[in-house]
């Protein structure tokens, strides 16, 4: 099976399903809209500029070489990599001579408030752990789609949910202990306001070398970090109940609900109010 396709200059094979929900009286927050698995070899590649999916590919045999947004990363098998909104990427078959997968595509109102909340909305790349349950996952979408059973966009919905928990674990376990304690601590904390000393203190480190730590292995500040998640709480608290633009405000420690609708746009580009209008209908 290593070099099965070795001697293919562009060999490719590809089996996807795909369901098209606008028309279906149940449309959940996070849809898979096609999931399935392919073959590469040679010199097969694709790419895309300013994409408007968001999918997940995961490597089960030989390797990828995989760049987002100029970032270039040798995906082995076992890994996962992700097609982000909004980037230009290319992926191709590594230096095996041959690459298999499974992906899944997914979309939804409620899909930009878990990435956040995951720490997966700028990550190109995880190296999941055990490998087998992702790939089970991606498995179970695709069979779901093949088959369209009675209440299979609910299934649906549910694994795309477990998939993303799966790997946000996973990229915080990779963080150094320093970061992950740091970052549990956030987690933790989404409903107050922290100043940066008090988020350090978890790490155990000088100030300096914490937050060069954290800058390199999220790619933002501590603060910029916590703020982010705090205001993707917030989106999915505005989403998905029916709180008061206050009560969502206290919620994710702002005392002034003034001063977080202010936050609350400076991240998003819209006010809480006008949030909600144009994302509870998406997610219904």
């Amino acid at each position: 099976m290593k070099n099965r396709y070795r001697g293919h200059s562009d060999y490719h094979e590809t089996v996807a399903f795909h369901y098209d929900y606008r028309h279906d009286p149940f449309i959940p927050p996070l849809r898979v809209v096609s999931a399935g698995n392919a073959m590469w070899a040679g010199s097969h590649r694709l790419s895309r500029n300013n994409s408007d999916l968001f999918g997940i590919e995961m490597i089960t045999e030989g390797d990828s070489i995989f760049t987002q947004n100029g970032r270039e990363y040798l995906v082995k098998a076992g890994e996962v990599y992700f097609l982000r909104r909004g980037c230009a990427h290319e992926y191709k078959v590594g230096p095996s001579g041959f690459l298999h997968k499974r992906y899944c595509v997914i979309e939804g109102g409620g899909l930009e408030p878990l990435l956040r909340a995951m720490n997966l909305f700028e990550c190109d790349y995880v190296k999941p752990f055990p490998p087998a349950t992702v790939s089970d996952i991606l498995k179970r979408m695709n069979i779901a789609l093949k088959q369209k059973l009675s209440g299979f966009t609910a299934d649906l919905s549910f694994l795309a949910y477990r998939l993303l928990l799966e790997l946000g674990r996973n990229l915080t376990v990779q963080y150094p202990e320093p970061v992950r304690a740091a970052v549990e601590f956030m987690q933790q904390n989404l409903h107050r306001s922290l100043e940066c000393d008090r988020i350090r203190e978890r790490s155990g480190l000088s100030t300096t070398h914490f937050n060069r730590l954290f800058h390199h292995f999220t790619g933002v500040s501590p603060m910029q970090f916590f703020i982010s998640q705090r205001i993707a709480w917030a989106r999915h608290l505005l989403t998905q109940t029916s709180m008061s633009v206050k009560e969502v405000a206290n919620a994710v420690g702002f005392e002034d609900s003034l001063y977080f609708s202010a936050r609350f746009k400076k991240y998003t580009g819209y006010s809480p109010k006008k949030y909600r209008m144009e994302n509870v209908n998406e997610t219904k």
